[in-house]
């Protein structure tokens, strides 16, 4: 094949510009783009909600009731729940390799099956998360009421829905509709009715019913009723009971109708102004920057249709991130290839660089053209991935252009030089690519957070390696067979270019002869003290990770484009506590954002400031107070979104009756850097061992934000009947049964109307329950019909429920989760240390265990698959090294140099001031893949020449010089590929930099690692086998000596 393209350059053109148009229709019509990779996680999870219920009742009612259902299930990696007020929340994590429609049904199945369920819950929701991600959020805010602003938010979502590229969108921000019928205690005592009456009542008149069909000699005629009410106004006339006469009595004599909004406590601010929201979300394969132009063109076309009292604004658009991200890896990668030709230019002929470079657009065409395949989007991970193996791609096309060269200058005509010069690098350059490729296979094999980031690195590598083999052994050699060697002297721009080439050339021998061969020539004569020496190297730098000096964070901390302040009260905290916290929260953001403004433009560092309060949040009573952060703005400023959350919590470092208040940025990561999962079902052990917890993290610099999952909700009142109950007849059903109707409601009906799901809820007028004395006079309705104050038939028991109760595996966990300040706080140490502490403190606890979670949880999951995976690769390696040299032995010269790769990927870092990470570790492997790379077109180039018949020592001491010129040119390629990401300053970029680090500086340590240890490896493997051959010939010789006679 490598003949019949070089001979038919019109078939080698066709292939490039095939390449070039499947990677250009991909781009358009099939990757979607997004900010940072997405993934979809394996778990089935069933919600069931229950109104008026407390955590402990969805606990034991329905969470404990749906858990042992499923828990036996083949396939469940973990079992987490979360019962709050009102709702049940039941995950089932997984296995990897499961069959999520099959697990979705088979759960499905189980949950419908239960009988013992309480009637009350509304039906269970049981769905596999679906594949839909947050792109922007349209607000709108003004001067206008509740009413007002949910017509225009749910009209604007139904806009968008419809509109091309949208699939999914949510109104925030609102309540829900609810149509309030509020009856008072005496009004239901004058006309003998209860709250059950009169629900009763609407539920039989207000409805639309098929009755069946007339079938006529004209034709069917359908029977119906068609007496649903909608509105407040046809309630009025719903007759709730005649008198004696006959006469009606209606629901609108006796009962306020409101219709409204429920009394949820939800509320949203816009800089300033009453706010509600619609979020916009993508689904699948559709792209944020699209998504989000269709909805910027929309808002332009409809916002002359609205009164000037309603404004509209855009909040939190992924896609100018995306924009300024993929802006920034797009220049990075431009300057890099710049750098990489004029490199090359430097090295080679201007034809051969030409066309090496030539073959970087055709690979990274031929990798978008295989992202939808590999299920991969266009995003700030998988375009790094790009930049990452800039200089790889070409390594391969650099040996075999360098290769036609030397068999064209011998004399070889273009076609003969091209084929033969291709075929005899074929092996080692095919085998290289191989074993770089199957570096990043352990990479796809992450689960976890950290998989869609190992994904799309380990995808958009091994996709271009894919189409760099093709166009180096395809494409390049057919464009080579052109290749005139005296042309370039014709011309007279190219005499500057030819000229710095010879000096380079010039240059390059000098090192070459005076400083490298010597060098390499000692190490050969003392080759074990040259290994002992980069032993010793290694041990010394591993030092700086093993004590700590160089720290090592997972998922690095990365500055995002928001700030936050998040405030936490109570469960049942007055909604006016919450207005005045936020209130507060916001003042010191508008002073920040005059504070960070411009005076040549007026432009602020603070765009907008949202504002979310939440009454009955999973963690209490909740106000979140979001700043958005210009990120350009903030560069030019020399500031960032985290030292906005810094000087924000330095302005207001408490605020009266909060339980908790925390201050951050949208850091890359997203889980609390430390969490302590402490499991059992002993209440008591579980809260003094979180204080414990809770105190030694305190202890810590750098630690804050400590909070934990066991605060406490509500005040609760516990009801219990007295004696004189019972001997009224009532029961404990009755009463409780009562008092719900009068402080929760009896609801009705549920009414869908347009878009809105509608409760009609019967109850007392809020005057009536909004006081503990109301309780005590609520007058009880006896089985004779006679009435009895509750104080008289019950009593009541002060206590707490719980804001909110996890599980994991069916038994009960208190999580102490803390936020890492890596400047001041070394991870790695903080949690060996808790750790310690922890394993310590459990023993005084027998009824608990425990496990570290949040970021080391993710951690281990990771670095796990990652040693394993690497070192099935490995082997794998081993097997094709040893097949591509015909030896078992052979591949450990190359093996052997991996663990010295690391000195210089840890200098890097070391020199750079930038500690180790995730991305660190995946850098790593990209190394490993390039060393193997040039060690194994070292030990083939050593190979041939003694199958030639040329004595070892000659051989091994010229190969170095041999490959010298190649294995720099590939090294110095790959380093000035990544030097703009190097140096790049750009928030977005930031976590991206420890994997170029890692590369680029390993490159670097690692060419002479290559020129000079594998060299010595292969003396000491011959010396190794003539001692195995000497030991052979002895023993061998002691079996031949004649025996002496015994006698």
């Amino acid at each position: 094949m490598i003949a019949w393209f070089a001979r038919n350059i019109v078939a080698a053109n066709c292939l490039l510009l095939l390449i070039l148009a499947l990677g250009l229709y991909s781009v358009m019509f099939l990757i979607p783009v997004e900010v940072e990779p997405s993934s979809a996680l394996d778990r089935v999870v069933i919600k069931v909600s229950q109104r008026g219920a407390a955590p402990e009742e969805m606990e034991a009612g329905v969470t404990s009731v749906i858990e042992t259902a499923v828990a036996d299930l083949p396939y469940i990696d973990e079992l987490l729940s979360t019962s709050t007020e009102e709702l049940s929340r039941v995950t089932i994590k997984l296995r990897a390799g499961t069959d999520k429609q099959k697990a979705l049904n088979e759960v499905k199945g189980r949950v419908d099956a239960l009988s013992n369920l309480p009637t009350t819950i509304e039906r269970p929701i049981i769905q596999v998360p679906t594949d839909e991600f947050e792109v922007l959020t349209v607000v709108i805010y003004g001067d206008l009421d509740e009413g007002e602003m949910a017509t225009i938010a749910h009209q604007l979502r139904l806009d968008l829905v419809n509109a091309p590229g949208i699939t999914q969108a949510r109104v925030g921000g609102l309540r829900s509709y609810q149509i309030s019928i509020s009856v008072a205690a005496d009004v239901l005592r004058e006309y003998g009715l209860n709250r059950a009456d009169i629900a009763a009542a609407i539920d039989a008149q207000a409805i639309d019913l098929g009755a069946g069909q007339v079938r006529t000699r004209e034709g069917d005629i359908l029977l119906r009723t068609n007496n649903r009410a909608y509105h407040y106004q046809d309630f009025d006339s719903i007759v709730v009971r005649r008198f004696e006469d006959g006469s009606p009595l209606t629901l609108g004599q006796i009962a306020a109708i409101d219709d409204s909004f429920d009394e949820s406590r939800t509320l949203s601010r816009f800089n300033g102004e009453r706010a509600v929201f619609v979020d916009v979300y993508r689904v699948g394969k559709e792209s944020a920057v699209s998504v989000s132009d269709t909805v910027r063109t929309h808002l332009e076309d409809v916002k002359t249709q609205y009164p000037d009292t309603v404004k509209l604004a855009i909040f939190d658009d992924d896609a100018r991130f995306v924009r300024q991200r993929l802006s920034t890896l797009f220049d990075s990668g431009l300057q890099g290839a710049l750098l990489v030709m004029l490199l090359l230019g430097l090295f080679l002929r201007p034809s051969v660089a030409f066309w090496v470079v030539a073959g970087i657009p055709v690979c990274f065409a031929g990798a978008l053209a295989l992202f939808p395949v590999m299920g991969v989007s266009i995003n700030t991970i998988s375009l790094f991935s790009f930049i990452l193996v800039l200089g790889v791609v070409v390594d391969d096309a650099i040996v075999t252009g360098e290769n036609i060269y030397i068999h064209r200058a011998r004399g070889r005509d273009g076609v003969t030089a091209a084929i033969e010069g291709t075929r005899e690098v074929a092996v080692p350059v095919i085998f290289g690519l191989v074993t770089t490729m199957l570096m990043f296979v352990p990479m796809l094999m992450v689960n976890g957070e950290a998989a869609a980031h190992a994904k799309n690195i380990a995808a958009g590598v091994i996709a271009a390696l894919i189409f760099s083999l093709i166009e180096s052994k395809l494409i390049l050699p057919a464009h080579l067979t052109q290749l005139d060697l005296g042309r370039s002297k014709q011309r007279s721009w190219l005499v500057p270019l030819e000229r710095a080439r010879e000096n380079v050339a010039s240059g390059l021998e000098w090192v070459l002869m005076q400083l490298y061969q010597p060098l390499l020539s000692i190490s050969l004569k003392n080759r074990y003290v040259t290994v002992l020496s980069f032993v010793g190297i290694l041990v010394v730098v591993s030092c700086l990770v093993s004590f700590g000096w160089l720290r090592y964070t997972f998922l690095p901390q990365v500055v995002g484009e928001r700030a936050a302040a998040e405030v936490v009260f109570a469960v049942g905290t007055p909604i006016a506590t919450l207005e005045r916290a936020t209130e507060r929260l916001e003042e010191v953001a508008k002073a920040l954002r005059e504070e960070y403004r411009l005076a040549d433009s007026n432009d602020s560092l603070i765009d907008n400031i949202l504002t979310n309060i939440d009454g009955v949040d999973n963690k209490g009573a909740v106000g979140l107070v979001v700043v958005e952060v210009d990120q350009q703005l903030a560069e030019k400023l020399d500031t960032n979104a985290k030292q906005v959350a810094e000087q924000w919590r330095e302005t207001i470092s408490e605020l009266p009756g909060a339980e908790r208040l925390s201050f951050y940025s949208g850091d890359i990561g997203g889980l609390q850097a430390l969490q302590v999962r402490l499991v059992g079902n002993d209440i008591a052990q579980l809260q003094a061992a979180v204080g414990e917890v809770r105190q030694f993290l305190s202890g810590f610099s750098g630690v804050f934000d400590i909070e934990d999952t066991l605060e406490t909700g509500k005040p609760q009142l516990s009801i219990q009947l007295k004696p004189e109950a019972e001997l009224l007849g009532m029961d404990l059903q009755t009463v409780t049964a009562q008092v719900r109707h009068a402080f929760f409601g009896v609801e009705a009906q549920r009414i869908q109307r347009g878009q809105d799901d509608v409760r009609v809820m019967v109850l007392a007028p809020l005057q009536e329950r909004n006081d503990l004395q109301d309780l005590d006079e609520l007058l009880i309705v006896t089985p004779a019909g006679g009435e009895v104050a509750f104080a008289d038939v019950a009593d009541v028991t002060w206590g707490q429920s719980s804001a909110a109760i996890e599980r994991q595996n069916q038994e009960r966990v208190a999580v102490v989760s803390a936020r890492i300040n890596h400047d001041q706080a070394n991870l790695q140490v903080l949690e060996n240390e808790t750790q310690d502490y922890v394993a310590d403190m459990i023993k005084t606890y027998p009824a608990l265990s425990h496990e570290l979670g949040g970021d080391s949880e993710v951690e281990e999951e990771a670095n796990q698959v990652l040693l394993y995976g690497s070192l099935g690769v490995l082997a794998a390696i081993f097997g094709l090294l040893a097949v591509a040299f015909k030896s078992y032995l052979q591949p450990f010269i190359i093996l052997s140099v991996i663990p010295f790769s690391l000195i210089g990927a840890i200098l890097g870092h070391a020199i750079t001031g930038t500690g180790l990470s995730m991305f660190s570790i995946f850098g790593i492997l990209a190394l490993i893949g390039v060393v193997i790379n040039d060690s194994l077109v070292l030990v083939d180039w050593i190979n041939r020449r003694l199958r030639a018949g040329e004595a070892l020592w000659e051989v091994v001491n010229a190969a170095g010089v041999a490959r010298f010129r190649p294995i720099l040119l590939t090294s110095l390629s790959t380093f000035f590929g990544l030097v703009p990401i190097l140096f790049q300053t750009s928030m977005g970029a930031q976590y991206l930099i420890p994997m170029a680090i890692s590369l680029g500086f390993g490159i670097l340590f690692a060419t002479f690692i290559t020129l000079l240890l594998v060299p010595c490896h292969y003396l000491i493997l011959k010396d190794i086998q003539s001692l195995a051959d000497w030991s052979r010939l002895a023993r061998s010789s002691d079996a031949e000596k004649p025996r002496g006679n015994s006698a």
